[in-house]
C-alpha cells in the first residue's frame, strides 16, 4: 500500500512538476515519494526530524528541512508538495506551492488550499496490477 500511495500521484505528475517537497521523506510513504520523484527527474526537498536527515539523503533528497529546527518556508516555493502529515504542516504547505503547482495530501482533505494551484486529497485503492508493477 505504501508504494501505491506514493506512486499513484508521483509518477503521473512528476513529469509536469520539476521541483517537489516530500514531507516525511524518511518515512514509509515519504521515502517512496522521494525515490519515485527522483527517478522521474525531479529536484526533491525532503522534510522530517533531525534524526531522519541522513536517511532522507540516503533515499535521494537534494535538500532537507528539519521540521523541529528549520523554518518550513526557508527553502521557498515549489511546484509540488506531497503531504503525509496534515494539521499545521498541511496548512502551511499550501503557501509553499507555486502558481500552477499542486498540493497532494494523503492526510485527509486539505484545510487550506494553495492559491492559483490544485489541491488533491489522495485515497488509495489497491490494485493487483499496480502492486506487481511496483514489485
Amino acid at each position: 500500500m505504501t508504494g501505491l500511495t506514493a506512486s499513484g500521484k508521483v509518477c503521473s505528475i512528476t513529469a509536469t512538476y520539476g521541483q517537489g517537497r516530500a514531507h516525511g521523506a524518511a518515512g514509509a510513504v515519504g521515502s517512496m515519494v522521494v525515490q519515485l520523484a527522483r527517478q522521474a527527474g525531479a529536484y526533491v526537498i525532503g522534510t522530517g526530524r533531525a534524526a531522519q536527515r541522513q536517511t532522507a539523503f540516503d533515499y535521494g533528497v537534494h535538500e532537507f528541512v528539519d521540521l523541529e529546527n528549520d523554518s518550513l518556508e526557508d527553502v521557498g516555493s515549489v511546484d509540488l508538495v506531497f503531504d503525509v502529515f496534515g494539521g499545521e504542516i498541511g496548512k502551511r504547505s499550501a503557501g509553499l506551492v507555486r502558481s500552477g503547482g499542486m498540493l497532494v495530501t494523503v492526510a485527509g482533505p486539505p484545510e487550506v488550499r494553495p492559491a492559483d494551484s490544485l489541491a488533491i486529497d489522495f485515497v488509495v485503492v489497491s490494485d493487483r496490477a499496480q502492486l506487481c508493477e511496483i514489485a
